[in-house]
């Protein structure tokens, strides 16, 4: 999968582990030229004016400025070229007539809101203008109008545009207002009517005017001329329909009267910029030339034509068949599970078209360097399959000349080759890594661990076969040949491991200066020992390596996954300081004096006005607190967050109502605490007499109906009501009918928008799984099995053909992460709370994880989700997966939930009855867990 921009713009050179820095890659514009992070602004504010930075804007506002409500506002944009006189311009107009302003300061920044994967909605805006009213509306208009004649900016698609110049206009917030969705997300507002109800202020990459808004007059013009109809060859086509869109513009499968498909390519002028400053325009007319020449080339998309409507250029491409690499190789991949044997006649099928496709694909990059150029931008979503097995290879704009100084553009990163590699070097490069992908979904882990590549190709050749990983080798070996012209690249492991020295100050493995992967950090991790240990030790090695990646976390905290937005996310249970607190002491390893007390001050700062959720917010940090005995802080922490409770729309476990209720009611019944206990019953009470509202179904535990099941049982746990438990079987019944079952009989739940199916804890069939059998422990009958006191309408919790699919599917050899949330640790969790009928594959999972988690500075870590830093947080890192390992070596099922450790320990089978509502077990279930092999000695080896 590609890295999410997050994770490329928030790393350091120095650390193997996610941090808050904003250090570019190495395809964002040069960080070494000062032109970017030039002040673009000439002169100061005058007096009476006041200058404030909100992100990344710079205000400007008279001293007395008293805001509309909303309003039209003017949007102004910019080409790199024309900013600064531009903004020069604004700035007088402004500061002459005691007009508001505020705009992008740098390059750098005006670069992000224009590139090519900028938000659509907002991409273009350099300065934003306040008029006081419709009539100054008109007056600064008609200023701009003149004083930016001859100015170029990409057009703001959120906006009408004015006039002739880069001058647009909108109606919005001005004064910020917003509301809280039924998801708890904050929605900027408008107030509409007589009665000053709030509605969304909706903001999308098309111009429209709020019901109930008056166009001023000054406007009426451009508003003809936007409505205008305007022919062009667009016309000619029967129907177009979108196939994405960025910030470049759009592409469409347009189809003619006879039938033939086409496709086009739109782009905006000035708009979707590069690395290189490059628009959509530059590279289109670009690759409209790379076309040119490539033309006759088998498997690269035909060149037919281009034409220009209404301002934007589009190419005329041939509509080549097929899906895209990754999706195909989805659909077609044999999975390798522990509770089957391969089918050795699937294996062969796969191979060979998998070495087919490989194949193919070598030949058509060998095409295109005969004809003078390099591909560039060579990743699996350009590279299409058909039903025939024929390759396609789209997406030029890229494209290098071979004997040219290389140019990165756009990339995705993982396929991106280190610095010095030659264009063409580069294309064999991300052919080697496509590939791979074919065979092993993990192999980007690589960028932070070296030696993975190697262990990678080790998995292919013994499954996949000789064949198969020598097509790799040699992709491999075209890329470390040297090319006239550059420098000498050397191995892979040589580029990558350029010195192997100790770093004294870290204890880890350094990368000298050589070319290196754009995102690997100078201390990178190794592969695990080759003799197998036992878990216990494992489980230590993981709580060594959180104690260590301290050091590179400028808040002192563990460095977890960078999650964007939110407040103070390194101190939160799912990323930060809560959720490695509560592991630890979970697992029994000490928690130092200065980390709880840093994370009591973090809940005295969020007391009155913080989130209250479990993951993110003060009901999870509340909870880590009472598990390091800091239980009296708890008990104040989760009252003040029940007061404000029914402020929270969401539902759901992972930040809705359910967790913080949940987590009130755990620290309660732990401590004794008859009054929060009180007060966490009375919230359920409130919360479970509402029907839930329409919104999107995210079955598993954070999202789902399942996590609010595992509040019902935990209400009744500790209360003996029955009705709880039904009202949790509803819920989890409800989560499994979310449910579907592939065509290889696993059972997973679908993400269509993402179009991935989802095995997971967090989202996915895990999380449903988990709270069936939890469930389980209440009703006396496993939860494939009918209810013996129930209607047989009903039937069993699970139907047998979901619980073994949601079984098989957490029997899988191969995910990508190891995390807790949505990773292999998760699905050990499940399988835990499944017993016996999930034990063999739990005994596989665990073993997994102890013999193939890498070591940094002599202890195991865990890589992150995105695969290119090592995490130590709970949801994706050491001290998720640690607690998972812990769970399965102490034979503690449910240790991972989000309970108090009584709970958890009394919610075990074979576990002593606790006061107040201990769970009935029939017998079968009531055994204990049998051993297993890693508790008394080391574990198993097994391959990746």
């Amino acid at each position: 999968m590609p890295v999410g921009w997050e994770y490329a713009t928030r790393i350091d050179a120095q650390s193997p582990c996610y941090t808050q820095g904003t250090r570019r890659p190495s395809f964002a514009p040069d960080e070494s030229s000062s032109e970017h992070d030039d002040a673009l602004q000439r002169g100061e504010p005058p007096a009476g004016w006041t200058r404030s930075r909100s992100g990344s804007w710079e205000g400007w506002t008279p001293r007395e400025w008293a805001p509309r409500l909303q309003g039209w506002k003017i949007h102004v944009s910019a080409t790199r070229q024309d900013a600064r006189p531009i903004l020069d311009a604004v700035t007088a107009i402004c500061l002459e007539r005691g007009v508001a302003f505020k705009f992008l300061p740098t390059l750098t920044d005006l670069w992000m809101a224009n590139a090519k994967h900028a938000d659509r909605a907002s991409a273009g805006k350099f300065i934003t203008v306040y008029p006081h009213d419709d009539h100054e509306l008109a007056a600064l208009l008609s200023a701009f109008e003149s004083a930016l004649d001859g100015r170029s900016g990409p057009y703001i698609l959120s906006d009408l545009r004015a006039g002739e110049a880069p001058v647009y206009v909108r109606y919005g917030g001005i004064y910020p207002l917003s509301y809280r969705d039924a998801q708890g997300e904050s929605v900027a507002a408008l107030v509409r009517g007589t009665h000053l109800a709030l509605t969304e202020d909706v903001r999308e990459p098309r111009f429209a005017i709020p019901d109930g808004v008056e166009l001023p007059p000054c406007l009426e013009d451009a508003w003809t001329r936007h409505r205008r109809d305007v022919s062009s060859p667009i016309d000619g086509y029967a129907s177009i329909a979108s196939l994405g869109f960025s910030n470049a513009g759009g592409v469409y499968l347009a189809v003619l009267p006879d039938g033939t498909r086409h496709v086009l390519k739109e782009a905006r002028p000035h708009a979707g910029w590069d690395a290189t400053g490059r628009s959509a325009v530059d590279r289109q007319l670009h690759e409209e030339r790379v076309l040119a020449d490539l033309r006759g080339c088998r498997g690269v998309q035909p060149l037919l034509g281009s034409f220009t409507a209404w301002e934007h250029r589009f190419l005329v491409l041939g509509y080549l068949e097929g899906t895209p690499l990754v999706k195909w190789a989805a659909a077609h991949y044999p999975l390798h599970y522990v509770d089957r044997v391969d089918d050795p006649a699937r294996l062969a099928a796969y191979r060979r078209s998998a070495t087919g496709v490989v194949a193919q694909l070598t030949a058509i990059i060998e095409s295109v360097h005969a004809r003078g150029w390099c591909v560039g931008d060579l990743h699996p979503g350009n590279v299409l399959i058909d039903d025939d097995g024929a390759v396609g290879l789209v997406d030029l704009e890229d494209a290098t000349p071979i004997d040219a100084p290389r140019e990165i553009g756009m990339r995705v990163v993982e396929y991106c080759a280190p610095d010095g590699f030659s264009a063409r070097a580069a294309d064999w490069y991300a052919a080697a890594r496509i590939a791979m992908n074919l065979y092993v979904t993990g192999w980007p882990a690589e960028v932070i661990c070296p030696e993975h590549w190697e262990r990678c190709l080790h998995v292919v050749r013994e499954r996949l076969g000789e064949e198969a990983a020598a097509q790799i080798e040699e992709l491999e070996r075209r890329a470390r040949e040297t090319e006239p012209g550059t420098t000498t690249e050397g191995t892979r492991a040589d580029a990558l491991r350029a010195g192997g020295a100790t770093a004294a100050a870290t204890g880890g493995t350094t990368v000298a200066d050589r070319p290196r992967h754009a995102l690997s950090p100078r201390v990178v991790a190794e592969l695990p020992p080759r003799e197998p240990e036992p878990l216990a030790r494992v489980i230590d090695a993981l709580a060594d390596f959180t104690d260590w990646s301290r050091r590179f976390s400028a808040t002192q905290s563990y460095p977890g996954d960078p999650v964007l937005g939110g407040r103070l996310p390194w101190a939160c249970w799912e990323t930060g300081l809560a959720g490695v607190v509560f592991a630890r002491s979970r697992i029994g390893r000490p928690v130092a004096d200065d980390v709880v007390d840093r994370l009591e001050t973090v809940t005295e700062v969020l007391a009155h006005d913080g989130p209250i959720g479990l993951n993110r917010g003060l009901a999870g940090m509340a909870l880590a607190l009472h598990e390091s005995g800091r239980g009296d802080r708890a008990a104040h922490v989760l009252s003040a967050c029940l007061e404000r409770v029914e402020e929270v729309r969401r539902r759901d476990l992972y930040d809705g109502r359910a967790g913080t209720i949940l987590a009130a009611l755990e620290v309660a019944c732990a401590a004794g605490d008859a009054a929060l206990r009180r007060q966490a019953l009375r919230a359920y009470r409130r919360f479970t007499g509402e029907e839930p509202g329409p919104g999107p179904r995210k079955p598993g535990l954070a999202y789902g109906e399942s996590g609010v099941a595992v509040l019902d049982l935990m209400v009744a746990f500790h209360t003996g009501d029955r009705g709880c438990v039904r009202s949790a079987l509803r819920r989890i019944r409800a989560d499994a009918a979310g449910c579907e079952i592939a065509g290889d009989g696993t059972c997973l739940v679908s993400d269509e928008q993402g179009g991935r199916l989802l095995p997971y804890l967090e989202w996915g069939s895990a999380g449903v799984l988990a709270a069936a059998h939890l469930a389980a422990r209440f009703t006396g009958t496993p939860p494939d099995a009918p209810r013996q006191d129930a209607p047989a309408a009903r039937g069993p919790l699970l139907d047998a053909a979901s619980h073994q699919g949601i079984l098989h599917a957490c029997s899988s050899r191969m995910y990508v992460y190891d995390g807790l949330h949505h990773g292999r640790a998760g699905i050990l969790a499940a399988l835990l709370a499944a017993g016996p009928a999930g034990a063999v594959a739990a005994d596989f999972q665990a073993r997994h994880l102890a013999a193939t988690l890498p070591t940094i500075a002599g202890h195991r870590c865990v890589v992150g989700d995105g695969l290119i830093r090592l995490s130590a947080d709970l949801a994706t890192g050491a001290a998720g997966v640690a607690l998972a390992l812990h769970c399965y070596d102490t034979a503690q099922p449910f240790g991972w939930l989000p309970v108090a450790a009584a709970t958890a320990r009394a919610l075990a089978p074979g576990a002593a009855p606790a006061a107040g509502g201990a769970p009935p077990v029939d017998r079968a279930d009531a055994a204990p867990t049998r051993a297993h092999p890693a508790t008394h000695g080391a574990a198993a080896p097994v391959r990746a």
